[in-house]
């Protein structure tokens, strides 16, 4: 329940009508990494070049979750994995942009966002502007709350098609796509995605659309399934006879040792794609992958986010699946329970879904 303030004002025919003009929101702890299900948080105004969205669901992501262990010292919203609605934009841009944007017109957003007198346009130049923000990860307020203000420019439509919970996957298999973005890959090139999780999954599936020679490669096979449906390979790490196998290794374990699992994998002069971000801790060291990577020419890739368009092109089109990726889904105000589960070893998606009753405490079993 919500005891947020209302503001009363009258219409043009004289009646009255009441707007909340505060809302329901996940966010972190100031004084530490705790959730705060917040139900009094101010509904933000969307500023010049701006939309406020409402969110209609929302996903976590592992970075939701380092987030919490510290990473980017974020105290903000979380969440920037979502698909919304368009509610309304600065009172400056209505006559300029409601034609283009219709309201109620659902979207996705990229996450970086920069001022709309910002040189920096594509979703490359953006992501790497320094003036930048990332909603939900730092200088920007994230998904996890009913509505979330965020740069036009970044707004993708979502074809009437594509249903919000598959539409919810386009950040981060948008991401995944980025690595054709950067790696040139022969179609006789080996490739190994190494981790089955969620992350795993998509850039797994997004390669194989494009090379046959994609091999997942996990510590347990709970997963496995999945990627055998697609007529996608897998084996277990401990299984692994050969290495120095592949040209291409992509490391979405989400693990400090990943890195260090692929540089056995890869080949002297091949490449290795790193997906994983982390908090960094003392006791993670890098000296000695980068000590064999300049041994044996190994070419190391860091790699974030990616062209939506081709992301809703794969799940328009039905050539990534995400569907059974979703393990569960919770209402926002019960977004402490869905981070809980999002954090246990063998959940992959983990949703917030704005529609969930809020008052019917069960969560919704995929």
């Amino acid at each position: 329940a919500r005891t947020g303030m209302e503001l009363v004002v009258s219409t043009v025919d004289g009646e009255s009508t009441r707007l909340e003009l505060n809302m329901n929101a996940v966010r972190v702890g100031d004084e530490d990494s705790t959730v705060i299900v917040d139900t009094d948080y101010p509904i933000p105004l969307p500023a010049q070049g701006e939309a406020r969205l409402r969110v209609l669901l929302a996903g976590i992501c592992n970075t939701d979750l380092e987030i919490l262990l510290g990473y980017k010292s974020f105290k903000g919203i979380l969440g920037h994995e979502f698909v919304a609605e368009i509610e309304q934009f600065h009172p400056d841009d209505f006559d300029e942009y409601s034609a283009t944007w219709p309201l109620k017109t659902r979207v996705v957003a990229e996450i970086n966002c920069v001022s709309f007198t910002s040189l920096s346009k594509t979703h490359s130049e953006k992501a790497h502007d320094p003036n930048r923000s990332a909603a939900g990860i730092f200088g920007r307020n994230g998904a996890f709350a009913e509505f979330i203000c965020m740069p036009i420019s970044n707004l993708h439509k979502v074809p009437d098609s594509i249903p919000n919970r598959i539409a919810v996957f386009v950040e981060p298999l948008a991401a995944a796509c980025e690595i054709l973005e950067q790696v040139h890959v022969k179609g006789t090139d080996k490739i190994a995605v190494l981790g089955s999780g969620k992350l795993g999954n998509l850039v797994a599936q997004s390669l194989s659309v494009f090379h046959p020679f994609v091999t997942v490669i996990g510590r347990s096979s709970t997963h496995f399934e999945m990627f055998e449906r697609r007529k996608i390979k897998t084996e277990l790490i401990g299984s692994i006879t050969s290495f120095q196998h592949y040209d291409l290794v992509v490391d979405c374990t989400g693990s400090a040792e990943g890195i260090q699992i692929a540089c056995r994998l890869v080949k002297s002069k091949g490449t290795i794609v790193m997906k994983t971000t982390l908090q960094p801790t003392e006791s993670s060291s890098t000296s000695s992958v980068l000590t064999e990577s300049v041994v044996r020419e190994i070419r190391l890739v860091g790699s974030r986010c990616g062209p939506f368009q081709v992301a809703l092109s794969l799940l328009e089109t039905g050539k990534v699946d995400v569907e059974p990726l979703i393990t569960q889904e919770f209402p926002l105000i019960h977004a402490n329970h869905a981070i809980r589960a999002a954090s246990e070893r063998h959940s992959l998606k983990i949703l917030i879904d704005h529609d969930i009753n809020p008052d019917n405490s069960a969560p919704k079993i995929i």
